[in-house]
């Protein structure tokens, strides 16, 4: 079967997401090898081998796995987007980890010696190789293929289950149990076999990288895409960034399905613009052009819910962190230094003082503060960030500087004199219905004053296309005063704003018959003081203002002859594209060939700076070998003393050995000799054991024989006294006296 026949099937992610990890799991269990679609220039510097058109086989391992030729054709591919509608397994892994893997791989890996992390992380969100516009090119826009999503944590977690997803997801079945080849794909035996390029295979790495502000600056970026896809809790948000309580990590388990695709990032494609027009095709990167009015509108466009919680927690920290513009503590103070004087005066203009002022958009509350100075009567702001409203009002002293978005907040006020709106109209995701929400808060003669950029035809590379400026419209002044017209304002003037691409429009509730424009008076001192703020602004651009009645005249004939002017527009826009695209072709050619011979250059350096390194090199491995050389002559020396030694001292061990044995014997008899002194003491011992035993049973019979005589000597004490007194009783002696009366009586009578 020939390639262009057999079924493909990609394997997509963003680079060190654990692609090729992919690839040999389907090899070992299939048995036939995969291929990698690469840029020219990386398959250049690739040693590899190819099988089918546009791709190569990177051969990094011992191939005796391969067994069968390829019933399928697996590709391998990082880019952003691929042709026809072939199944995608999506490999997807921590955007944070992605990147610190990135970075170590081109370091230790391609030897690119990348700069230090953070400056890394920063440029790489410059270019084209960004991770949440990867990830959202493939799991968002991207409707041709069908896809299943991997993720590169649940393949740490449970590797065989994954496998047999994807094994499903292409219609393959197996040749080999996984347990055949589990040991082969551990992490640690892939990082033993390609040290370098599987490096660690750890989820969280990132936090040993990664400083505060690298984590700010990733999370401004695409902090909604990591919530969605559950690899951040509420916990790991700065506090700056948080909305009212935090996020929510979808339960553990849970998959990235097909119906969850259209809602990562908050985003959504729309086919329409806000006239109700239908939207062409892409005109310049992510705007499209609306066929009715002409404005240039964001296609994938975010959510509600996603631009509030933007504006509410992310927009000022990110324009800090992400795209390093001034705080808005910077901005209140500078801020009053140029734009807010200039729009003051307008709004002075048309809507003098004391009037009720509501500002929309007020950020830092400076301009309400600049109003209340100069005599205005009532000022309220809006802003959605609470903390930044929070410190308007502290700084400024405001007591209307309200959080929330418009139109749904609460005011004190039911009706203004004058309603200004400054670089916000281009933010509403419905300027059709906030614009008649500030109609009906208007008094009669109250007036509009706000500031949008409108596009002439910059082409691609005007700044207001950048996504730091988020803009969801990008109107030009045909399309306002469209819009106009459709929310019930009559246009009363188009004034130069403070940058070039601006316009300042003023329109009414109704036509007052203001004669501001053929008062010459009022015009010289409003040109006078416009134009002294401007100065610095291009006057050329501004020429119109040096006659006031031509001006007056243009400004009619413009309103007279649109359709002739949107014609003109049409055809210079027309111009300027066949132009600019001249131009880009010229400048890309130029580039190309710029690049060429900077890689050329770079190559010879590089090849330069090799020979260097390796004769350097040789020059000291020359150095070495004679140093080894004279450490051998000393260590065989060394070696021949040592032996002498050795032999001398083996003599002096024998004899210390001949005389450790005499000692031996002595010890020996010595111990035989204690052994049988041992035994006579012993006998010895028993038998005075014995004697004592006897003696001290003597003494206790001594003892019991002497308390014996001790107790008859008490008896005998006893009856000797008894014997004493009776002898000096009267009986005792009278008979003692019969009893020798008797015995002499007896001695008589016997002889």
């Amino acid at each position: 079967m020939k390639n262009s026949e057999r079924k493909k099937a990609y394997i997509v992610s963003y680079p060190r997401s654990g692609n090729t990890w992919v690839r040999l799991l389907l090899e070992y269990a299939m048995g036939f090898p995969t291929t990698s679609v690469y840029p020219e220039e990386e398959r250049a510097r690739s040693k590899c081998s190819g099988s089918i058109p546009h791709t190569i086989r990177v051969v990094t391992r011992n191939d005796q796995h391969l067994v069968r030729p390829p019933s399928i054709d697996l590709i391998k591919s990082h880019d952003l987007s691929l042709a026809g509608s072939d199944p995608v397994i999506y490999v997807l892994r921590d955007g944070r980890d992605a990147i610190v893997s990135y970075w170590y791989y081109l370091r230790d890996f391609e030897s690119q010696r990348p700069e230090e992390f953070s400056s890394f992380l920063r440029n790489l969100r410059k270019g084209s190789n960004w991770w949440g516009d990867h990830v959202y090119e493939w799991l968002v826009k991207d409707k041709r293929h069908p896809k299943l999503v991997v993720r590169f944590e649940d393949l740490l977690a449970d590797q065989k289950t994954e496998l047999v997803r994807m094994l499903d997801f292409v219609g393959l079945a197996p040749i080999r149990r996984f347990d055949q080849f589990e040991s082969e794909m551990k992490f640690d035996n892939l990082r033993r076999e390609m040290p370098g390029f599987f490096r660690t295979g750890r989820v969280g790495i990132w936090q040993e990288v990664f400083s505060g502000d690298d984590q700010q600056f990733f999370l401004a970026n695409d902090r909604g895409l990591l919530s969605k896809l559950g690899y951040i809790k509420g916990e790991e948000v700065p506090a700056a960034m948080m909305e009212d309580g935090g996020t929510v990590t979808p339960p553990k388990g849970e998959r990235l399905g097909t119906q969850d695709m259209e809602t990562i990032k908050g985003m959504e494609e729309v086919l329409h613009c806000w006239c109700g027009g239908k939207l062409g095709s892409e005109e310049v990167p992510g705007y499209s052009r609306c066929h009715d009015c002409g404005t240039l509108s964001l296609r994938t466009r975010p959510l509600k819910e996603a631009l509030l919680h933007y504006y509410r927690a992310e927009y000022w920290p990110s324009m800090r962190t992400a795209f390093g513009h001034p705080s808005v503590q910077d901005r209140a103070d500078l801020d009053l230094q140029d734009r807010i004087p200039l729009w003051h005066r307008i709004i002075e203009l048309f809507s003098p003082p004391p009037s009720r002022l509501l500002e929309i958009g007020a950020a830092h509350g400076g301009l309400l503060a600049y109003a209340r100075d100069h005599g205005y009567e009532e000022v309220v702001g809006i802003e959605p960030d609470p903390a930044v409203a929070a410190f308007g009002r502290d700084k400024f002293q405001l007591e209307h500087l309200l959080p929330g978005f418009f139109p749904d907040v609460k005011l004190p006020s039911k009706q203004f004199d004058v309603v200004g709106s400054f670089d916000v109209l281009e933010h509403f995701l419905d300027p059709v219905g906030c614009l008649k929400a500030i109609h009906e808060l208007l008094s009669n003669e109250g007036v509009f004053i706000f500031q949008t950029p409108c596009y002439r035809g910059e082409g691609s590379g005007w700044d207001q296309f950048s996504p730091e400026h988020r803009h969801i419209f990008l109107f030009n002044r045909e399309s306002v005063q469209l819009l106009l017209q459709k929310t019930g304002f009559l246009l009363e003037a188009m004034l130069p704003g403070y940058y070039l691409y601006d316009v300042i429009f003023v329109a009414r509730r109704q036509d007052t018959k203001r004669k501001l424009l053929s008062d010459p008076l009022a015009w010289a001192k409003f040109q006078s003081l416009y134009m002294s703020i401007l100065d610095q602004r291009s006057k050329d651009h501004y020429s119109l203002f040096k006659d006031r009645e031509g001006w007056v005249e243009r400004f009619h004939e413009l309103q007279e002859n649109r359709d002739a002017i949107l014609e003109e527009a049409t055809r210079r826009e027309l111009s300027l594209k066949e132009k600019e695209q001249a131009i880009q072709e010229g400048a890309k050619a130029l580039r190309e060939k710029e690049e060429q011979l900077s890689r050329t250059h770079k190559i010879a350096q590089e090849r330069a700076l090799a020979l260097v390194e390796k004769e350097q090199e040789i020059t000291a491995t020359l150095k070495v070998a004679e140093e080894r050389a004279r450490a051998l002559v000393e260590k065989e020396q060394e070696r021949a003393a040592t032996q002498k030694a050795a032999s001398e001292r083996a003599n002096s061990l024998v004899e210390k050995e001949e005389e450790i044995r005499r000692t031996q014997r002595t010890a020996m008899e010595r111990a035989q000799a204690l052994i049988e002194k041992e035994g006579e003491i012993m006998v010895t011992q028993k038998a005075a054991e014995e004697r004592a035993r006897a003696l001290l049973e003597k003494e206790e019979m001594i003892r019991a024989l002497h308390d014996v005589a001790e107790e008859r000597s008490r008896v005998l004490q006893l009856i000797n006294e008894e014997l004493e007194r009776i002898k000096r009783h009267w009986v005792y002696r009278a008979a003692v006296h019969i009893k020798r009366m008797l015995e002499k009586m007896r001695l008589k009578g016997s002889s």
